[in-house]
């Protein structure tokens, strides 16, 4: 009996070389890390965290429907994808590590964006802007 398992064993291990099984997990692709970024994202308790920030009613609700839009924004969402995906790759440049990840998006600016997206970000942003107290905005 004790040759047969030992055989059996050997069988085992030449047909798992012979079949190329990795102990190497699956590549993580982009789309994974989008799925996995807005998952996140949505089981954060965003109305809680407004909410400690100062934000209250119509402000408050402005606040969450801009922070939704934000997230399911594919170019945005996107963005930070590559990002992370750059930098478990270690492939992120030394002066982005101090501003961290979405630094870089924040400097971008507002340029890039047509007379209406403007228009739209301005009108969002202000009612926002406003509903930070003196203490939030520091």
């Amino acid at each position: 009996m004790g040759v047969a398992v030992r055989f059996l064993s050997i069988l085992i291990c030449l047909c798992l070389f012979a079949f190329g099984v990795s102990a190497e997990p699956p590549e993580t692709g982009r789309a994974d890390v989008i799925r996995l970024l807005q998952k996140i994202i949505a089981q954060t308790p965003v109305r809680a965290e407004l909410e400690a920030q100062g934000f209250r009613g119509k402000n408050l609700e402005l606040a969450i429907r801009q922070s939704q839009v934000f997230v399911q924004d594919p170019g945005i969402v996107g963005y930070m994808a590559d990002l992370l995906i750059a930098a478990n790759a270690g492939q992120i440049p030394k002066d982005a590590e101090s501003g961290g990840l979405v630094q870089r998006l924040v400097d971008r600016g507002i340029s890039h964006l047509s007379l209406r997206e403007m228009q739209h970000f301005y009108l969002v942003e202000l009612p926002i802007v406003t509903g930070f107290s003196s203490r939030a905005c520091a």
